[in-house]
């Protein structure tokens, strides 16, 4: 967790990527973001010590609520 990243794929282009988390406690609420939102099966190696988590978004509304959260994340630390 030293880093604050996340690895995503995107079933609906093939695409892989990564977004990094500006703090522990953002990193943190984006975890448990992603448990309630995408379920236990929407995650890989979520919880293996020195593993990336790997998260996989099904469809363009689960990326869109992704972007979502971290936009109001971010948006309530500069306010």
């Amino acid at each position: 967790m030293s880093d604050l990243i996340m690895d995503f794929y995107d079933y609906r282009t093939g695409v892989v990527f990564t977004l990094r988390w500006r703090n522990e406690e953002e990193y943190r609420q984006g975890k448990a973001f992603l448990k309630e939102f995408l379920g236990p099966e929407g995650g890989l190696g979520v919880d293996e010590p020195g593993r990336v988590p790997t998260y996989y978004l099904q469809n363009e509304q689960q990326f869109d609520a992704l972007m979502d959260f971290r936009r109001k994340l971010r948006e309530a630390a500069e306010s």
